[in-house]
């Protein structure tokens, strides 16, 4: 579909497969222009560009035996959020004076730092069943990494007063082995176990302040390790 702002969406979802083998697939993506304009400069922010892509593969070799595997991508890059203007004009570049430039109208910022915004992750899993005689044994595998990188003009004006700069992630894995009993006895039973790891990494946040200045150049790409 199209819309506004060069506005592009796409979307597709395809599967098939037999009763052994089987598999989907679904894509999303979706890109635009953005509608916020920077003053100074002419730039657009609020630009959105997202795709996310999720498939699953089904085996079962026997009646007894059956597998499920699933993978996932998810890349965003949003500016819109730190895309802002000073509510009421209250910014602690004030302290600089009152001739200092805020933007009032709708849709409109004068940025010292372009805004970025941008998460990745991948993911997986797999799926296991094992059936026997009175009880099924069921695995489950997962995996995730995470990404985030970010920079917002916390300030909102064209001076070097407050800027953020944030560059975090993370990683886990996920495993569960467990039976079950299948038999109509009085007794039902289930016996297993769990472990989970979880990793995470964040840069310190950097906030530059109390100068009346440009930011030097590269330092955003150098901060994000852009």
């Amino acid at each position: 579909s199209y819309g506004r702002f060069d506005e592009h969406i796409g979307k597709l979802y395809v599967s098939g497969g037999t009763e052994m083998l089987g598999a989907d697939l679904a894509v999303i993506a979706r890109t635009d222009d953005g509608y916020i304009r920077d003053i100074l400069n002419g730039q657009r922010y609020g630009r959105m560009k997202d795709v996310a892509i999720r498939t699953q593969l089904s085996f079962q070799p026997t009646d007894d035996i059956s597998f499920l595997l699933g993978l996932g991508h998810t890349n965003n890059a949003d500016t819109t959020a730190s895309a802002n203007q000073p509510f009421a004009g209250n910014t602690t570049a004030r302290r600089f004076g009152n001739s200092v430039l805020v933007t009032t109208r709708p849709y409109e910022v004068a940025l010292n730092v372009p805004p970025y915004n941008k998460t990745l992750q991948n993911s997986g899993y797999l799926t296991g069943t094992f059936r026997f005689d009175g009880f099924d044994l069921n695995t489950v595998s997962g995996a995730q990494w995470n990404k985030l990188k970010a920079a917002a003009d916390s300030d909102a004006t064209p001076l070097q007063v407050l800027e953020l700069f944030v560059a975090q992630a993370s990683r886990s894995f996920y495993q569960e082995v467990y039976a079950a009993s299948t038999g109509e006895g009085p007794l039902s039973w289930i016996v297993g176990g769990v472990y989970y790891h979880d990793y995470a990494s964040s840069n310190p946040s950097v906030a530059f302040a109390g100068v009346n200045s440009r930011l030097p150049s590269g330092a955003v790409a150098q901060v994000l390790g852009a």
